[in-house]
């Protein structure tokens, strides 16, 4: 149990310093981004590196030694009482989502720890979806995972970045909750966030279920989170909020979504896009390689989506992706439910025609849908609520952009 905690501790200690470019500040609040962007700028230094070497022990090692240059190189940030409470905080929270945890994630034994060892063991493989389609599609997740495997943490890295990222995302929010109120502020953002911060305890005894889609919707939460609260001093830190919704898109692909809140922003706030800044090709190139690397293992931009496959490729198996997509939108209208009693003899492709898959999945996935929609819902109730009701909070910004967001769906 010891150790959990010892190495909880160390890992908020050496990671936050990556991501103070990207967040400045030496508070709570301030210190939980640091350490969200930080794991961001790890992920894509794993993702870039393992195009040329695999992601070995001593490799990694080297990130933990260069997070503690960081740490004397930005003493006056990091040599403060505030920043050992939050990384006292940060363990404390990973300590209970780990222990809580039943560590039965079917995911996990099937293809991200897999694919996470064979990161640590050798650079990219050409055509490596054609040994199993799952390594297809990976979240960047496991990238990160793979890069704290060292010789500090050894295989128990591996468990920490989902954690990280929980209880990053957890201090933000119980931490604006805590200064909204000792100054007596209850606006939209606190109402926001309080919706969320139930949700998320509600939610918390069931994290093994999650694999790579509990960092996901946290880091969902908090895009929703910082944009509201800073919907009037946006042009600024926009960059910030393009980089977390394409870690995001990288992590789960069918939040895509995320996108568009950025991008409403943009063009609400007549942002102009100056492509030689730093960050921006930083975000640039993350993107690019993260393609780039799609291509080579699968030979798709984005598998298995068939438009997206370069088939002049050798290792491109054009059916494969055809089959893999078919099985795909077959699983996602509840076909596993579907063939347990499959009296019809119905193949996956028969069961999505003809809304032969609307009785199953109505029965059994839409509640599923429905829960984690539950936050988003919750949402919008709130801003319909407030709108109409004596709170003292002005939402014309929160509409406008709502309006823009909807218009770029549409």
């Amino acid at each position: 149990m010891f150790d959990i905690l010892l190495l909880s501790f160390l890992a908020t200690f050496f990671y936050t310093p990556y991501g103070y470019l990207f967040q400045k500040g030496n508070n709570l609040r301030s210190y939980s981004l640091q350490l969200i962007f930080g794991l961001i700028v790890l992920s894509f230094f794993s993702l870039f590196i393992n195009f040329f070497s695999p992601l070995n022990k001593v490799l990694n090692t080297t990130f933990l030694i260069f997070g503690l240059i960081l740490i004397f190189y930005f003493k006056h940030i990091y040599f403060k009482k505030k920043y050992f409470i939050f990384c006292l905080y940060s363990s404390i929270i990973i300590f209970l989502l780990i222990t809580v945890s039943n560590v039965y994630r079917p995911d996990a034994g099937l293809y991200h720890l897999p694919y996470i060892n064979i990161l640590n063991e050798e650079k990219i493989i050409i055509g490596l979806s054609n040994l199993h389609f799952r390594f297809g599609h990976t979240s960047i997740l496991q990238y990160t995972s793979a890069i704290l495997n060292n010789l500090i943490f050894n295989n128990h890295g591996i468990s920490y970045p989902s954690a990280l990222i929980s209880s990053a995302v957890i201090i933000n929010f119980l931490s604006n909750l805590n200064h909204k109120y000792k100054k007596q502020i209850y606006d939209l953002h606190f109402f926001i966030v309080f919706s969320f911060i139930i949700f998320i305890f509600y939610k918390i005894n069931r994290y093994s279920e999650y694999g790579n889609d509990a960092p996901a919707h946290l880091l969902m939460f908090l895009l929703i989170s910082e944009i509201i609260k800073n919907i009037n001093n946006s042009k600024t830190i926009i960059f910030n909020y393009f980089l977390i919704s394409f870690f995001i898109l990288m992590n789960k692909i069918i939040l895509s979504f995320s996108i568009f809140f950025p991008v409403a922003l943009f063009f609400k706030k007549n942002i102009k896009f100056k492509i030689f800044k730093i960050k921006n090709l930083f975000l640039f190139f993350f993107i690019s390689i993260w393609i780039l690397k799609n291509v080579l293992v699968s030979g798709c931009a984005l598998y298995p989506v068939k438009i997206t496959c370069f088939e002049k490729l050798k290792w491109t198996d054009s059916k494969e992706v055809v089959k893999i997509s078919t099985i795909n939108e077959a699983w996602a209208k509840g076909w596993p439910d579907f063939r347990k009693n499959n009296i019809n003899k119905l193949n996956e492709k028969e069961y999505s025609e003809n809304f032969n898959w609307i009785k199953t999945w109505s029965k059994n996935h839409l509640l599923k849908i429905t829960k984690i929609l539950v936050p988003y819902l919750i949402f919008l109730f709130l801003i319909l609520y407030l709108s109409k009701s004596k709170i003292k909070t002005n939402l014309k910004p929160i509409k406008n952009y709502l309006s823009y967001i909807f218009l770029l769906v549409l």
